[in-house]
């Protein structure tokens, strides 16, 4: 009996996410470093570990904004400068610095914006370019369903 997804399910779903220049190097990268801290981290608080809210009815008006990267200042700010020019609500917030790399993970409601989900995306992705991190963000459906373990 297996459980959770093949190694070759969750590859397939990491290159979706890095898009089409991950090479099999990164996307093996990304797999072993997820299994070393899934395996090392022991969440001790909330603060730690961002619960994903459901409302009464699921709207696919959530969306879950990821961040990695080198630590440097401004990226908190760039995101959130961001998520407020579009009128977005931050429903939850996790963030970590690891050594030099920083991670945080945003649960975020969209609907109150009238910017596009595609347009939050552009917008996620110039600006990992331009801090030189990665900016992901994807509906909560769709966050739910990769990572199902």
């Amino acid at each position: 009996m297996s459980i959770g997804p093949t190694r070759a399910e969750i590859a397939r779903k990491v290159r979706s996410q890095l898009g089409v220049d991950a090479s099999d190097e990164m996307v093996d990268s990304v797999i072993t470093r997820v299994r070393e801290l899934l395996r090392d981290e022991r969440p001790t608080s909330r603060a730690q570990t961002p619960v994903i809210p459901r409302g009464e009815e699921e709207n696919g008006d959530r969306v879950i904004i990821s961040v990695f990267g080198l630590n440097r200042p401004g990226i908190v700010a760039a995101v959130s400068a961001i998520l407020a020019e579009h009128s977005c609500n931050i429903l939850d917030i996790s963030q970590k610095l690891m050594q030099e790399f920083f991670t945080m993970i945003l649960v975020v409601d969209i609907s109150a914006g009238e910017t596009s989900f595609g347009q939050l995306q552009d917008e996620f992705t110039a600006l990992g370019e331009r801090l030189g991190i990665k900016v992901y963000a994807q509906h909560e459906d769709v966050f739910r369903a990769i990572n199902r373990l």
